[in-house]
């Protein structure tokens, strides 16, 4: 109880320290406040925001919460700031794939594969739009991005 109090004071002392935004998120976490965390880190975006984690805590969160409809759009508010980040990308194809838009889906997984910088991601993020290809029932472009896949 006496930590929980604590961040909740260092957040009242503190609104604008991500930190200890972050801090008092983690011990609502524990204490199984994970909606109030989640609410807690989206009042913390704006479009002043250089950093890229409140973010992806958001995401993390949302994730957890089972809730694609709010990744997919707390995704797109990232790429706005974040555009050539592929983890959004990947995360943003996934939310719409769960959505069963696949097509919307691979669009995103080929951003994603676009700003990869490292060929194992690059082969991951093409099997990857194989599986969605797979998903949708067309095998012959599924095989053909596993083969990209194992090309790179």
């Amino acid at each position: 109880f006496q930590i929980r109090d604590l961040a909740a004071t260092l957040r009242v002392e503190y609104p604008a320290d991500y930190e200890v935004l972050e801090h008092y998120a983690e011990t609502l976490i524990a204490w199984g406040a994970v909606e109030e965390a989640a609410t807690l880190f989206k009042s913390y975006l704006s479009d002043t925001i250089t950093d890229i984690k409140p973010y992806e805590n958001v995401l993390d969160l949302e994730a957890y919460l089972n809730r694609s409809d709010s990744i997919n759009k707390y995704t797109e508010l990232a790429l706005r700031r974040f555009p050539q980040n592929p983890d959004l990308h990947l995360r943003h194809g996934s939310a719409l794939a769960y959505m069963k838009k696949e097509k919307e889906a691979i669009k995103a997984f080929e951003q994603a594969y676009k700003y990869s910088q490292t060929d194992s991601a690059r082969s991951v993020t093409r099997g990857i739009i194989g599986d969605t290809y797979h998903t949708m029932g067309n095998d012959k472009k599924a095989y053909k991005e596993y083969d990209k896949a194992l090309k790179i």
